[in-house]
């Protein structure tokens, strides 16, 4: 057969294509001698002439017959035209149709061969259409631009072609400033209509969100929703921006209203699920989420933030649930990971946490909060070196990261470098001045150095700040009892039980403020209140045995001393290097008077190198034990051996 006669312009090849060429009768014989060349490949959406082959071809033909090469690309333009509307789908269905998307990419590239600068400004328009249904498909729009351009050799179409190309990919690839010129240059383009300038503000607000840019975002969206105020996906992606700024009634105006206009957005379900999360409104947001999921259950964000509103809610097993259908969904979607490990962190399932943090770190080596969370979970299990190490990378990648900070100054006060403690936490308060949290802990440092005034006054600090803080005022209660100043303590205590009637830490140190003022009925009375709450607290079983003690009542001293023994021991076959729990464990036996079993646990837990932070609290509850019992002889005895050990 002579070459000439082929069929040479297609993107791709089959049977019906050549019979659009060539007719019926030619169809059959000329696509079987096609097939059958070495210069036709066969590829997924038919076949197709070797790219040198076909550019050399369309060069040719597009010189030797201009009009020709026209009239061919309008036909099969018109015949690709037909195919997508033969599908018959509804406006909804056809921008994600993998069927429909090819035919139209078809059309897109046949009219930009027919006549490139007039189909040109169509071509931009529909390329905003795409983008706003899928990326993926906006994607391969551009790429067909750029592939059209070239192959018609027009400049002018393959100049933006690989400029939108190379935006979107960009945008990928986390290079955000390319993606804002691209839109720019869309926005500046006198051919894009203004129907269609909605989509590329609100995209070009969306690239500024991503990169932390609010302002800017949020003028791109006011723009996209002044010209298109029923564009509930613009008004979406600003609710995003206002909850990131912590905007979060903004946040919630902007998502209702998108829902009202679009009640089956499960975007906007999600987003305001979100923003009721960090909120703290657990229950409306799990009601958001809910829908959202039941909308589309293949929403692995809408999952990853429900278990997240569970894990918050300590309700942990749901947690692990969602994070694990969130990650089969999205292997690689590290946020839902990492939280994932804190949840198994919180179980304290450390082995997992760990290996959560580390997938989640693979995936982004660059994400510091996992880093951060990683480094928490060694310090969690009295691995410091390693925290440390997280610590110091997650501070080098980003040195204004007051919560990394902090975490270290918090390992280095288990550590008990102090001095390495108190510059972490001065650091972190230097960059957030209003940093309450920051400011308790190192208040609570300084009163581990038993410099109680300055303690004091970081606490007397964080209390300004955050009146409510019931976790501040409670360690000011433990620094005044600690200073023998009770009175000042209970009322401390007192106030933060007020403002948490379930804060069972907070109850358990106010029985024990009433011990050291021998007021045992009152002791016992909050003691019975926190075991209430936490009945699995063998720390407050042994005080209430000292308590019934002191009341002469042996009976039932000995029976919590027994359930209090049974449980550390539990916790210390579990894991033995748990010093604070092995101390606990020693000073049972002594209250329960199994004295020189008592004093060999104290020396094996010490052969053991236990923390020194560890030993200092073991050593303040034996002085908490010597003021209810002073003339203990062996509690003495062990208190000067543990003395001796810091020495």
């Amino acid at each position: 057969m002579n070459l000439q006669n082929k069929p040479k312009i297609p993107r791709s090849l089959n049977r019906d294509i050549i019979a659009q060429l060539r007719g019926e009768q030619e169809a059959d014989e000329l696509f079987n001698w096609l097939k059958q060349t070495s210069f036709v490949n066969e590829r997924t959406d038919g076949w197709a002439y070797h790219d040198v082959l076909k550019m050399q071809m369309l060069r040719h033909k597009g010189l030797s017959s201009p009009q020709g090469w026209a009239d061919i690309h309008g036909k099969f333009a018109n015949y690709y035209d037909t195919l997508r509307n033969d599908l018959q789908l509804s406006e909804e269905k056809k921008q994600r149709d993998p069927s429909w998307q090819s035919h139209t990419l078809n059309v897109l590239y046949h009219r930009l061969c027919q006549s490139p600068q007039r189909s040109l400004s169509s071509a931009l328009n529909e390329f905003l259409t795409a983008l706003k249904n899928q990326r993926k498909f906006a994607q391969q729009w551009a790429e067909t631009m750029l592939q059209a351009g070239k192959d018609v050799d027009c400049a002018e179409v393959q100049r933006w072609g690989e400029r939108l190309a190379n935006g979107l990919k960009a945008y990928d690839e986390n290079l955000y400033q390319v993606t804002l010129e691209m839109f720019t240059a869309v926005l500046q383009n006198s051919r894009i209509e203004v129907k269609r300038q909605p989509i590329a503000l609100a995209w070009r607000g969306e690239t500024y969100r991503q990169m932390e840019r609010y302002a800017e975002a949020l003028e791109d969206f006011d723009c996209a929703i002044k010209l298109n105020p029923k564009s509930d996906w613009a008004i979406v992606l600003r609710g995003e921006t206002y909850r990131q700024m912590e905007r979060y009634a903004e946040a919630l105006e902007d998502f209702d209203c998108a829902i009202k206009l679009n009640p089956k957005s499960d975007s906007a379900l999600a987003g305001r699920g979100e923003t009721y999360r960090l909120m703290e409104r657990y229950t409306e947001a799990l009601e958001d989420f809910d829908c959202a999921i039941n909308l589309n259950p293949k929403s692995d964000s809408a999952l990853a933030g429900r278990g997240e509103t569970y894990r918050q809610m300590e309700r942990y097993t749901a947690a692990l649930e969602d994070f694990d259908c969130a990650i089969n969904l999205n292997p690689k979607s590290d946020w839902a990971i990492a939280h994932r490990g804190i949840t198994y962190c919180q179980m304290e399932r450390y082995t997992e946490a760990l290996e959560d943090f580390d997938c989640a770190i693979k995936l982004n080596p660059k994400y510091d909060w996992a880093i951060v969370l990683r480094g928490e979970t060694y310090r969690q299990m009295e691995r410091y070196a390693e925290a440390l190490k997280d610590f110091d990378c997650a501070i080098k990648l980003n040195p204004k990261y007051d919560w990394a900070i902090v975490h270290r100054g918090i390992t280095y006060r288990q550590m008990e470098r102090y001095t390495e403690a108190l510059k972490d936490f001065d650091c972190a308060i230097k960059l957030n001045p209003k940093y309450d949290w920051a400011i308790v802990l190192r208040g609570e440092t300084y009163r581990q150095m038993e410099r109680y005034t300055e303690a004091l006054k970081d606490f007397d600090c964080a209390i300004k700040l955050n009146p409510k803080s019931d976790w501040a005022i409670a360690h000011r209660g433990i620094t005044y009892r600690q200073m023998e100043r009770y009175t000042e303590a209970l009322e401390d205590f007192d106030c933060a039980i007020k403002l948490n009637p379930k804060y069972d830490w907070a109850i358990a140190s106010r029985s024990q403020t009433y011990l050291m003022l021998k007021l045992y009925n009152e002791a016992l009375t909050d003691l019975n209140c926190a075991i209430d709450l936490d009945s699995n607290n063998d720390w407050y079983l042994y005080n209430r045995a000292l308590t019934y003690l002191a009341l002469n009542q042996v009976y039932k001293a000995q029976s919590d001393l027994v359930i209090a023994r049974k449980r550390a021991k539990q916790h210390y076959e579990k894991d033995s290097k748990d010093s604070r729990n092995a101390f606990n464990l020693a000073l049972y036996y002594l209250a329960a008077q199994y004295t020189q079993l008592a004093e060999r646990f104290y020396r094996y837990v010490l052969s053991q190198g236990a923390s020194l932070e560890s030993i200092h609290a073991a050593i303040q509850d034996l002085n908490d034990f010597l003021t209810i019992f002073p003339n203990h002889v062996q509690a003495v005895s062990i208190r000067q051996l543990l003395q001796s050990s810091l020495t």
